[in-house]
């Protein structure tokens, strides 16, 4: 049997247009270098997985990755030079997207997947995940425990406007 998308090709062109915008890429890779600064030091394990997530999807597969290392690589500069500059300049690029709920939910995935890229589940790495939803406006999905346990929504900090 074989699938068929329940929506028409056209839509399905528009959507990977969409996930093709600069804003997005540049949101992408901001929010990626928000959570592999959060522990310290970004590891090149990080750096692998961010590339082999884009080369996975097949709508993000289309961005040149020579200019994708070079955008990190700026953000990167920026947190050594700074980590408050680093991270608001990050933020400057999340909240392009803001709003847009298909490529925020797309950029919240790729990010929370980078979390275990270098071995390590750091606490700030999830604070910074709950910083990069903020930023984009997306709220916490509730969190259930157990299978007929009680759910509680985990909320990202309010983060004051500069």
């Amino acid at each position: 049997m074989v699938y068929r998308s329940p929506r028409p090709p056209s839509d399905l062109a528009a959507d990977a247009a969409e996930f093709r915008e600069p804003a997005f890429r540049d949101a992408l890779i901001a929010g990626v270098a928000m959570v592999a600064h959060a522990d310290g030091v970004p590891s090149p394990a990080e750096r692998s997985r961010f590339l082999s997530l884009l080369e996975e999807d097949p709508a993000l597969r289309t961005f040149d990755r020579k200019s994708v290392l070079d955008d990190l690589a700026v953000h990167e500069a920026n947190y050594r030079f700074d980590v408050e500059v680093g991270a608001i300049m990050a933020r400057e690029k999340l909240v392009r997207v803001a709003g847009r709920t298909r490529l925020c939910a797309a950029l919240v995935r790729i990010c929370r997947a980078m979390i275990p890229a270098d071995g390590v589940i750091h606490p700030a790495e999830h604070r910074a995940l709950a910083e990069i939803r903020s930023a984009l406006g997306v709220t916490a999905r509730p969190v259930v425990f157990g299978a007929y346990g009680a759910s509680a929504t985990v909320s990202a900090p309010s983060v004051a406007a500069e």
